[in-house]
């Protein structure tokens, strides 16, 4: 279980599908965070999360918040911007 001693967040998003399609992958990626919101986007049909995670690079309290996607098989996480 992930301790939150760093101020290691991101946001992700999760599709509705993967939900159906992949239960396994989910619960692997969502064991590897501790989520502290969950808000569901229905124009994009997923799931929105901001979670600390050991995987996230460590930012400035209070700074922006980086976008990442998970890479569900090896649960490997890309930066894909700052918030």
């Amino acid at each position: 279980m992930y301790e939150v001693t760093e101020n290691r967040i991101g946001k992700f998003e999760l599709p509705r599908a993967d939900f159906r399609r992949s239960l396994a992958d989910i619960k692997n990626i969502l064991n590897k965070c501790v989520v502290v919101r969950c808000e569901s986007m229905f124009h994009k049909d997923c799931l929105e999360y901001i979670a600390y995670s050991e995987y996230f690079e460590s930012v400035e309290e209070n700074g922006p918040i980086p976008f990442y996607e998970w890479e569900t098989c090896n649960i490997k996480v890309n930066k894909v911007h700052n918030g």
